[in-house]
């Protein structure tokens, strides 16, 4: 049985006091994903950063962090490709037009943390996937912290740049 794989695009700054974290989009191939961050980069604020987009490969359905977490040492600092085979294929094969990503996000001390779940084919299945993850170590502590997000693949979430809050107050 084949998996698909979905590309999440995200772009990472610690321009302003933390780290920043912003979901690009998913997208249904290597190509799109790239075809993402070309438009992208050309936006304010990420023309200031153009090395900090990152391409992550996520099998659909698979969820991670399945028995919570600890302490924010297990939180790592940056996302890691799932392990793929030869037999996998991009999600275009499967001809879904939408997604659903599952994070879980909370403030510790002066920054936020944001753990990536997993990306769904259905909604039903992200909100089962965070009824049981709700009861688990360090989610449990933070169970109202979770956020299902609806993704049209190949379609950039971000579609105006950012500016810092220093540009903002000016």
């Amino acid at each position: 049985m084949n998996n698909y794989i979905a590309y999440l695009v995200h772009h990472y700054n610690d321009l302003y006091k933390n780290i920043d974290a912003k979901i690009i989009g998913i997208f249904d191939s290597v190509e799109s994903a790239g075809h993402g961050i070309e438009e992208a980069v050309k936006l304010k604020g990420f023309q200031k950063l153009p090395d900090n987009f990152n391409t992550t490969m996520f099998v659909l359905n698979r969820t991670h962090w399945q028995d919570g977490f600890e302490t924010t040492a297990d939180f790592p600092n940056s996302l890691v490709n799932d392990v793929i085979s030869e037999e996998d294929l991009p999600i275009r094969f499967l001809k879904v037009k939408e997604v659903y990503c599952l994070t879980h996000f909370y403030d510790v001390e002066d920054d936020e943390e944001i753990r990536y779940i997993g990306i769904y084919t259905t909604n039903e299945r992200a909100e089962e996937v965070l009824s049981e993850l709700k009861l688990k170590p360090g989610f449990a502590e933070h169970p109202e912290d979770f956020n299902i997000d609806r993704f049209t693949l190949n379609e950039r979430e971000w579609k105006e740049g950012f500016i810092s809050w220093e540009e903002a107050m000016e």
